[in-house]
């Protein structure tokens, strides 16, 4: 019998092959939920269908991107791939306009599966800007949403409970009702256990709900997901 890590393993390299190589946006919905943590380069959002957003982008300034895998490892229910993508500049990407560069740039991206055998946790990086910058691409920082409105679904989130919330709290609730634990919550965000209790507690007594099951059945009642 396989192991759970060989399975995932296995699930993400098809996963991004079938993405980027493929285009085939579909594949997101068979591994993505409603409550996945996307941390990309683009933007910090939460969801399925957010992660297709980030996606089209790429392939709006890229539409001719390739994927390779360049190394993939999984331990217990984390896989780690680093990879190289190639593309054309052929569209606008962070305010540059389409230039026809071809680009070659290297990444690597974090999946963590939850116990519904689902990713609740993404986290992407690239060194996509620098090559761009080095082949004199003029690029607009403040086009990326990491670095000015992390997530569209803060402000839902905010409109549907009533009550701001900031990015952090967001993505703590997100990852809390995906089944992590606080402590495994802690060593994402590099702080104490008590710390991510309490901030659990806050944000709990400010929502004014309590139990996952009854936060993420009041989210679907509002229709808050992106």
């Amino acid at each position: 019998m396989r192991s759970k890590s060989s399975i995932y393993k296995k699930q993400v390299d098809d996963l991004l092959n079938t993405l980027w190589n493929d285009k085939s946006l579909d594949v997101i919905d068979d591994y993505f939920g409603g409550l996945s943590v996307i941390d990309s380069p683009i933007s910090t959002s939460i969801g399925g269908n957010a992660k297709k957003e980030i996606v089209k982008k790429w392939f709006d300034a890229l539409p001719d991107v390739s994927y390779k895998t360049d190394l993939i490892i999984c331990e217990n229910n984390t896989v780690i791939s680093n990879w190289t993508c190639k593309g054309s500049h052929l569209g606008e990407f962070m305010g540059a306009k389409e230039t026809g560069h071809f680009i070659e740039y290297k990444g690597s991206s974090t999946f963590k599966f939850g116990e519904d055998n689902q990713i609740c946790y993404y986290h992407a990086i690239a060194n996509i800007t620098d090559i761009m910058k080095s082949k004199k691409i003029e690029l607009d920082i403040n086009k990326s949403t990491n670095f000015k409105d992390p997530s569209k679904i803060i402000g839902a989130l905010s409109y549907a409970f009533g009550i701001p919330l900031t990015e952090k709290e967001v993505r703590i609730l997100s990852l809390w009702l995906r089944s992590y634990r606080p402590k495994d919550i802690a060593i994402m965000f590099n702080k104490s256990y008590r710390t991510v209790e309490g901030q659990l507690s806050n944000i709990r007594a400010k929502i004014g709900l309590h139990r996952p099951t009854e936060i993420i059945e009041y989210l679907k009642s509002k229709d808050v997901y992106i």
